[in-house]
């Protein structure tokens, strides 16, 4: 048990490194971090207009970092439909390891997320991707919570799926 305990925490190591390495990839000196190695870390930032939490645990799944973007509210009208095609979609994501949308109760947010292998991540291909999972759920009211008529489906081009 011990050695899995030093395993989390070297990955908590080289999440930290990853984290600094992102901020001076976007040309800002990384903050000072003082973090319990036992809890959960996240990093929250703001890329390519929108928001992101890049979240480690050093106890579950301490290899990967969840990516996680917040897309906005839930709307008040269209939810069971919405959610209908946001969980036919995800079903075609999952299959492929892609980026899955959830729902935070909480707060009734919608998140676009995905986990990294911590072991091969690269600053410049996370916030890459960010940018593409930006870009492709901008419009994520329209494809999912809107009536359905004839128009055409939204790709998620870093993947090639089809959204809705």
């Amino acid at each position: 048990m011990e050695a899995k305990v030093k395993q989390g925490i070297a990955w908590r190591r080289r999440f930290v490194e990853l984290a600094e390495s992102i901020f001076r990839e976007l040309g800002f000196p990384p903050p000072e971090m003082l973090h319990d190695d036992y809890q959960p870390l996240a990093m929250e930032m703001e890329h390519a207009g929108k928001p992101f939490e890049l979240i480690h645990s050093s106890t579950e799944m301490p290899d990967r970092v969840l990516v996680s973007c917040n897309l906005g509210q839930l709307p008040d009208e269209g939810v069971l439909p919405g959610l209908r095609k946001m969980l036919q979609a995800n079903l075609t994501l999952a299959r492929t390891h892609g980026p899955v949308y959830g729902l935070i109760s909480e707060n009734q947010s919608i998140r676009c997320m995905y986990y990294e292998k911590l072991d091969d991540a690269m600053a410049c291909r996370i916030l890459e991707k960010m940018r593409q999972i930006a870009s492709d759920s901008e419009n994520w009211r329209e494809n999912f919570f809107t009536p359905t008529r004839n128009m055409p489906t939204k790709m998620l081009s870093s993947n090639q799926f089809s959204l809705a």
